[in-house]
């Protein structure tokens, strides 16, 4: 009876931590974020999801969409708004090797940086998009 209750914890314990270690796609994470895109137009290219809140930094993102659904996407919060050159030393990042890929720099000579802050800021979101809106990224923070 001790053996089936040890081996009955430990297959519960084992199958609990198999679902929190279960990464989602880019798509699950857009769609997290976003809601589910009203058109076709998007298309995640890379991702890293924060998998425990508070050690893990926060969502990080890079995708292609289309104008209209950039628009919609905008429409879901307050944010609030500023053009800059990609010169600009705000957009240095300094991320480990595997995030080299996250750099808002690759967007053209401009940005547009949208931001939203959730009441006393448990929630940060900003999206680094260029000019015409086909090409995002995004870091969601999320405490």
């Amino acid at each position: 009876m001790g053996t089936y209750t040890i081996y009955t914890v430990f297959n519960k314990s084992f199958e609990q931590l198999s679902e929190l270690t279960t990464f989602r796609t880019g798509d699950e994470i857009y769609d997290a974020l976003f809601d589910k895109s009203e058109s076709e137009c998007v298309n995640v290219i890379q991702h890293r999801d924060q998998v425990i809140p508070k050690i893990d930094g926060a969502i990080w993102m890079h995708f292609e969409t289309c104008p209209s659904e950039m628009k919609r996407i905008l429409s879901q919060q307050e944010y609030s708004s500023e053009k800059i050159s990609t010169s600009d030393q705000s957009l240095s990042f300094t991320n480990s090797e595997y995030m080299k890929w996250f750099n808002p720099k690759f967007l053209g000579d401009s940005v547009i940086i949208y931001e939203y802050s959730s009441y006393v800021s448990r929630n940060i979101q900003t999206i680094w998009s260029n000019l015409d809106s086909t090409e995002v990224f995004v870091r969601d923070i999320y405490d």
